[in-house]
């Protein structure tokens, strides 16, 4: 894939993160959540007091979902670089991840707009959906593991002179903060209910470090794939089969590698 496709993938990536939680926690107003346990009465209040922005809102993260995707392939294009020569297992499950968690990016604000269409629903068929969405919201966390937990495989165990292995034990971490997440449906109050903080809030704060974390590892990776294309970009056909063309680029590996402080053998 080129460098420039890649890059494109990942400034999706940033809009993706930008604009839904804009339309999340700004413009719906979603963070915190409605509680659990509240009565279809409040619930049908909740959202005829909020309804504009819920629509507006909504509409945003619907849109920001399918820039999920680009992401994604930004982490396959970087997978593949290290998976090279082998079947791609980890990129490919790392790529559809992505689209699966896309759209359960996606399916809970359809679930809210249909909420917030028609003031004309009855209490408990708001509560339902509202359930619905917030369940398939949350409760959809095994994609995301397997997204993450494939990411920092390829990292733990085909090591790049670019992107530090602690980056891989964080995807591992923010894999696994997910697991109490299921549990939300066990309960309406406290820190497992789905608006308490080991349901809710530890794992969306991981997913905002992760997310980000990866997002300035790749753009560095993109950018140093870049200059090794670069280096070996020359006129003469004849110098692009030499030796010399292979040295350049890893010459610049090398500069790379050594501002890390990493040690590598030759190519």
């Amino acid at each position: 894939m080129k460098t420039r496709n890649q890059l494109i993938c990942l400034w999706s990536g940033y809009a993706f993160f930008v604009l839904y939680l804009l339309g999340l926690v700004v413009v719906a107003g979603f963070i915190p959540p409605p509680a659990p346990g509240w009565g279809d009465y409040v619930v049908a209040a909740y959202f005829h007091d909020r309804h504009l922005r819920i629509l507006a809102g909504m509409s945003i993260c619907a849109v920001a979902s399918a820039l999920y995707v680009p992401w994604g392939v930004a982490i396959s294009g970087q997978m593949l670089r290290v998976e090279k020569g082998r079947f791609p297992a980890l990129s490919a499950l790392q790529g559809i991840s992505a689209g699966v968690g896309a759209v359960f990016f996606a399916l809970s604000p359809f679930l809210w707009l249909t909420i917030a269409y028609r003031a004309g629903h009855s209490g408990d068929v708001m509560v339902a959906l509202n359930d619905f969405a917030w369940i398939s919201w949350i409760v959809s966390w095994p994609f995301f593991f397997v997204q993450a937990g494939a990411f920092a495989l390829s990292l733990l165990m085909y090591p790049t002179i670019v992107i530090p292995r602690w980056v891989g034990y964080l995807s591992l971490w923010f894999a696994f903060s997910m697991l109490p997440a299921s549990a939300i449906v066990f309960f309406y109050h406290g820190p497992l209910a789905w608006n308490g903080v080991f349901a809710l809030y530890l794992p969306l704060g991981l997913f905002a470090s992760w997310y980000n974390v990866t997002a300035f590892w790749l753009l560095k990776a993109i950018r140093q794939e870049r200059r090794i294309g670069e280096a070996d970009d020359v006129d003469s056909p004849a110098h692009r089969r030499s030796p010399e063309r292979s040295e350049m680029a890893w010459a610049v590996e090398m500069d790379d590698g050594r501002r890390k402080g990493h040690s590598f053998t030759g190519p």
